[in-house]
């Protein structure tokens, strides 16, 4: 199995879930495991995190009838991400997406990496910039949306090279 970005030979703490990457931070772990445009690489911890998101978390999340801010632009990313258009964007479809952590990350493993477009990176772009959307901050106001945070920065990372 070849290295990746979490794996000891590689070199990298391996828990991120401790301290998440951020968008910039992707790309350099990526670029000095000499593998930049890797998508395995790029959404590992993002996937590592997905797959800890339990029934339970997903259920508190789609029980807010108002979620934070925070938690709707990362639903919204990834819902535009996921070829979702502008108009179908909307928390009844992110709860649509998060009816089952199976649901949800047969969703992101799925998505084609040749659907990433200008207007894709547009959108993602303006998400990637904004410090509310870092997981970190995304932690603090839902913990199950961290790994939907990762993957769709994961996704810019992937497209802006």
């Amino acid at each position: 199995m070849p290295p990746t970005a979490m794996s000891e030979s590689a070199g990298e703490d391996k828990d991120w879930t401790v301290c998440p990457p951020t968008a910039q931070n992707l790309a350099a772990r990526a670029e000095s495991a000499g593998e930049f445009k890797d998508w395995e690489i790029v959404s590992s911890s993002a996937f590592t995190a997905l797959d800890g998101v339990d029934k339970s978390a997903l259920q508190e999340l789609k029980s807010y009838a108002r979620p934070p801010a925070g938690l709707i632009t990362v639903m919204n990313a990834a819902l535009m991400a996921l070829g979702h258009s502008e108009k179908d964007v909307s928390w009844a479809a992110a709860k649509k997406l998060m009816s089952s952590p199976d649901t949800m990350n047969k969703a992101f493993r799925d998505f084609d990496l040749k659907s990433i477009d200008a207007k894709m990176m547009a959108n993602l772009k303006r998400f990637a910039e904004d410090p509310d959307s870092q997981p970190d901050v995304v932690m603090k106001k839902g913990k199950a949306c961290v790994g939907v945070a990762l993957w769709v920065l994961a996704v810019y990372e992937y497209g802006s090279q």
